[in-house]
C-alpha cells in the first residue's frame, strides 16, 4: 500500500483568494478548468532523441524527453502536483503522471502510472514505457487484468464505479499496487500523435471528478513555417494542450507551467540531469 498524498492538506490560509473562491463554488455553479494551447518547434527534440537512441542502445523517442520534460516542470511548478479532496488541496508526495496508452489487443486505451519523473534518467524511463506498452500489446498488462476482474462484477460493475467516484473526490484514499493507478497521479498526458492523426487545431478535455488536476494533450508532428531570426523556416511543429484546475492555480501560473515545458521542449539540452545514465530498475519506474 503506498499513500500518494502528503499529510496533512494545504491550510486554507495558504490558498490564494482567487483558488478559494473556485474551491468553495466548484460543486455549485463553476466549471474550474483553464485550457493554453501553443505550439512547439520540435527539431531540437528530434535531433537530441536521435542521438540519445544511438548512445543509449535503447530507442528514445520524442515522447520519452517529453516525459521526463514534463517532470521536471512539475518539480518546478508544485501547485501543479497536487489534486483537490473534498474542499481542501493535497500535494502529492512524489512526482507521478499517467501515460494513456493504445491497448491494441483489446481496441481500447489504458492508463499508465509514472513514478518519480523528475529523479529517474531518460534511459530507464524508455525501457519502462517500452516494457509496459509490450505487455499491454501482449494482453497481460496488469491494468488489462485488473479491468478484467471490474467485468466480472456484472451488474454490480456500475455500483463499484460510483463509489469509487465518491470515495475519491471526498477521501485521500491509498494507492494499491493492484489498482488501476488514477490515485496515483495529478497529471495525465494524451499523446495524440498516432499513424494518420490530422493536425490538432483544439481540444475539449473530459473532467471526471477530482481524480486528474493537470491534462497534457501532445499532437501530430506537423512541417510548418516559422520565423526564426528574421527569416521564415520549415520546421517541425507539435500543437501543446494543457488543461488545469483554477482551484489549484491561476491563469498566470498556467502560462509560466507552459512556458517552462515549452523552453525544455524547444532544448532538451537544459532539462535538468537529462544525460544521467542510471542503474535503477524499469520496475521502480512503473508501479
Amino acid at each position: 500500500m503506498y499513500w500518494p498524498l502528503e499529510r496533512p492538506a494545504v491550510a486554507r490560509a495558504d490558498v490564494p483568494f482567487g483558488n478559494r473562491i473556485f474551491l468553495e463554488s466548484h460543486k455549485a455553479r463553476v466549471d474550474a478548468s483553464m485550457t493554453w494551447g501553443t505550439d512547439v518547434d520540435v527539431s531540437a527534440l528530434e535531433d537530441y532523441a536521435r542521438e540519445a537512441t544511438r548512445q543509449q542502445a535503447v530507442l528514445i523517442s520524442p515522447l520519452h524527453v517529453m516525459l521526463k520534460a514534463i517532470g521536471v516542470s512539475l518539480d518546478r511548478h508544485p501547485n501543479f502536483n497536487s489534486r483537490v479532496v473534498g474542499r481542501r488541496i493535497y500535494r502529492f508526495r512524489d512526482i507521478n503522471l499517467l501515460l494513456a496508452i493504445q491497448d491494441l489487443h483489446r481496441g481500447e486505451a489504458d492508463l499508465m502510472l509514472l513514478r518519480e519523473l523528475n529523479a529517474i534518467s531518460l534511459r530507464s524511463l524508455a525501457l519502462a514505457v517500452w516494457r509496459e506498452v509490450n505487455k499491454t500489446a501482449r494482453g497481460n498488462h496488469r491494468v488489462s487484468r485488473d479491468k478484467r476482474r471490474l467485468y466480472r462484477l456484472g451488474r454490480f460493475f456500475g455500483w463499484v464505479i460510483r463509489c469509487f467516484n465518491w470515495c475519491s473526490d471526498h477521501l485521500p484514499l491509498p494507492l494499491f499496487r493492484s489498482s488501476l493507478g488514477p490515485l496515483g497521479a495529478a497529471v495525465v498526458v494524451s499523446p495524440l500523435n498516432f499513424p494518420g492523426a490530422p493536425p490538432l487545431r483544439s481540444v475539449e478535455f473530459v473532467k471526471w471528478g477530482n481524480l486528474y488536476s493537470t491534462h497534457i494533450v501532445i499532437g501530430p508532428t506537423e512541417t510548418r513555417p516559422v520565423v526564426e531570426n528574421g527569416r521564415v523556416v520549415v520546421r517541425p511543429v507539435v500543437p501543446l494542450f494543457v488543461r488545469a484546475d483554477h482551484r489549484l492555480v491561476d491563469g498566470v501560473d498556467l502560462g509560466r507551467f507552459v512556458a517552462t515545458l515549452r523552453d525544455y521542449l524547444r532544448d532538451p539540452q537544459s532539462i535538468p540531469e537529462l544525460d544521467n545514465q542510471s542503474s535503477e530498475s524499469a520496475s521502480a519506474v512503473v508501479r
